[in-house]
């Protein structure tokens, strides 16, 4: 008996085999991630050799966000957002830096605050209205 739908054709590869992210979540995710961090001129005094000093200077400095940027426009160039899974992170005082506010005092912890500004920080940089993942990092 012939299915009313047809079967999908097989993979190209195994990575065109998508998997769910948790048993919890409704995200189906690629087995290949890329991390953008680097991506951009923000860290390219800090990413040489990777001595300790410079590791160090690189955990001091608050990330740029240049990274998401050049996501972001990659994504809109192509009209590709709704075929990738975006996954960012936020961590406690999301503000910190050299031009943080003089009031810091609700920025600590991984609090409602940090959490607001710093999503609301990515779904501009990204140039889109969600997030699939947000790892508290």
């Amino acid at each position: 008996m012939m299915s009313a739908t047809p079967l999908a054709p097989p993979p190209v590869s195994p990575l065109a085999r998508y998997r769910l992210l948790s048993p919890n979540a409704a995200v189906k995710v690629s087995p290949l991630c890329l991390s953008t961090m680097s991506f951009g001129n923000a860290w390219k005094d800090q990413m040489g050799d990777r001595s300790q000093r410079e590791v160090e200077a690189l955990l001091d400095y608050f990330y740029s966000q240049e990274s998401e940027q050049w996501v972001g426009d990659w994504m809109r160039k192509r009209g590709v957002r709704d075929q990738m899974v975006i996954a960012t992170k936020y961590t406690t005082n999301f503000v910190a830096g050299p031009a943080h506010p003089p009031i810091m005092a609700n920025y600590a912890g991984n609090g409602t605050k940090s959490l607001v500004q710093s999503v609301e920080s990515s779904l501009k940089n990204l140039q889109t209205s969600y997030i699939d993942v947000l790892y508290v990092h």
